[in-house]
């Protein structure tokens, strides 16, 4: 055994080294949006009446669904109404992050060839491996602590050190599960992208699950690892064997998942890929018909992640003026004009979610382009008689495909849920023009990610960062009550709210110029740079 682990501690210094400012930044991003949004919930509740008013709401199944059960009603103290609101979000986020985490230094450094050469010199064959885990551990260890310690100086009413450290304990465990599951997945598919889709295929599917479970049958509920750590119940119960539980659960995937590196080859999976067909259909042997294929399963999965949140969102419509009527701080966070509803104001703030959600599908699909120059993959391509513009145009038709359908798609589900709830429901034309109402920022965001790629590829990432600025400004400015000059800086906000504003016909224009610019200094650098590779 101490073989196998030979040389684990310096992997591990190395790994640190190279991920030490992405790891940080998701440190900052989970530890600081829980202890922000915690900071701010003095602000939304101003009495006792409108905590229980809140619990109630909670109640209701669509906000079960969205994040669990209600625990401590009876005595719903602001402390509770954070864990129960809270931790899901919480969970998810790390459990993302151990995704990536584990990741990158398993089967992406392996598909890379990065593994083979470390393999070349005196280290033991499941010292990588052993390496990432000890970096998961680590900054589990390091995100709880901050987290509870956090949480504990903002002195929630009600809360107390245990339920903090608690708090941030569950999310430690989350982001050691995720990474975990990513670690095994890793073990059985031979490609990132599998790895990755798969991790969070079963995050994804256990959170549908859950809710379904929590919702209309319990069993399924507790059959469900990540609601294991939910039903810790921070801040109300405090149990511990629910975490042990799934702290069990991921050293038993962890197990599976070095005995299972100890046996295979290197750069193969256990899952053989399915063989290809002989002979490709005639629209794949056109580029155009071979970006489609390559990006069909992209468009079809964000198309149902899109509605199914518009779903989840519509669901919710039923009982919001019963709900919220005494919420007065929540409602002051929408953007509430005279003459219009609450639900109106409600689809004004739903409909940016799901357009920001809508969008990183596109922005993914034209990232593929940059991970397969990154690969080498382009450079036979552009051997034959294609320009390299060429192929860029047909990315980019198929981006503006992909945000019609998610937009399509996540305003029809919106609008099923609203039909399927409200008595007097809002209009189809009105929700769907709320929700199309997003399409030019998100072209400008397809623009924005095309011209850093073009520039650079290893730069294109800080287009996803902006896009994460643009959620939470927006988003979670209002309870951090933000100044209103942050959320300028984002397309996004200088989109109207429609429908309690008119669409704003100069904005649009303006986003749709700078994206044009954009694309089309994107396309000028791309056509003279050198492939990378």
């Amino acid at each position: 055994m101490r073989a196998l682990m030979w040389s684990t501690l310096p992997l591990l210094k190395i790994a640190w080294r190279r991920d030490r400012v992405r790891l940080l930044i998701w440190i900052g991003v989970v530890v600081g949006l829980t202890v922000a949004i915690a900071a701010a919930f003095p602000e939304l509740y101003y009495s006792a009446e409108e905590l229980d008013a809140m619990a109630i709401a909670m109640e209701n199944p669509a906000m079960v669904a969205m994040l669990g059960p209600v625990f401590g009603a009876a005595n719903y103290h602001m402390a509770a109404a954070m864990g129960n609101q809270m931790v899901l979000f919480s969970m998810v986020l790390a459990a993302v992050m151990g995704v990536f985490v584990v990741s990158k230094h398993t089967r992406h450094d392996e598909e890379e060839g990065i593994l083979e050469m470390i393999r070349a010199l005196p280290v033991g064959r499941l010292s990588t491996l052993a390496a990432t885990t000890l970096l998961l551990i680590i900054v589990s260890v390091v995100i709880a602590l901050l987290t509870g310690f956090g949480l504990h100086a903002i002195s929630l009413d009600g809360a107390t050190f245990f339920g903090s450290m608690m708090y941030g304990i569950t999310t430690g465990a989350a982001l050691i599960m995720g990474g975990a599951m990513c670690a095994l997945f890793a073990q059985l598919s031979e490609n990132n992208r599998s790895v990755m889709g798969m991790s969070f295929g079963v995050i994804i599917g256990m959170y549908l699950l859950r809710g379904i479970g929590d919702v209309s049958f319990e069993v399924l509920a507790w059959m469900i690892p990540l609601n294991w750590l939910l039903r810790t119940e921070v801040y109300v119960s405090n149990y511990l064997w629910p975490l042990g539980l799934g702290l069990l659960f991921s050293v038993l995937v962890l197990v599976s998942a070095f005995y299972l590196n100890a046996t295979r080859d290197l750069e193969r999976g256990l899952l053989q890929a399915r063989a290809g067909k002989a002979s490709a259909h005639k629209f794949a042997k056109n580029p155009f018909g071979f970006l489609v294929k390559l990006l069909r399963p992209s468009l079809i999965a964000w198309a149902l992640v899109s509605l199914t949140l518009g779903i989840s969102y519509g669901a919710v419509f039923g009982d919001l003026e019963t709900f919220m009527e005494s919420l007065s701080a929540i409602i002051d966070m929408m953007p509430n004009l005279e003459g219009f509803a609450i639900e109106e104001n409600f689809l004004a703030v739903v409909t940016m979610i799901i357009a920001i959600t809508a969008v990183i599908g596109p922005m993914m699909q034209v990232n593929r382009m940059i991970d397969e120059e990154k690969k080498n993959r382009t450079e036979p391509i552009y051997a034959r008689a294609i320009q390299r513009n060429t192929m860029q145009v047909r990315v980019l038709i198929i981006a503006c495909i992909g945000i019609t359908i998610n937009l399509l798609m996540g305003g029809l589900g919106l609008y099923a849920g609203i039909v399927s709830t409200m008595n007097e429901p809002i209009g189809f034309f009105v929700v769907l023009g709320a929700v199309f109402n997003y399409s030019f920022a998100m072209f400008f965001m397809i623009g924005f990610i095309m011209l850093l790629g073009s520039l650079h590829p290893r730069i294109s990432i800080y287009a996803w960062v902006y896009l994460a600025y643009s959620f939470m400004v927006l988003y979670i400015g209002s309870l951090l009550n933000l100044p209103t000059i942050f959320g300028f800086i984002t397309p996004f906000g200088h989109v109207a709210q429609m429908p309690i504003e008119s669409f704003n016909v100069l904005a649009s224009i303006i986003m749709l110029f700078m994206a044009l610019m954009m694309i089309a200094i994107a396309m000028n650098r791309y056509r003279h740079r050198d492939l990378i590779g």
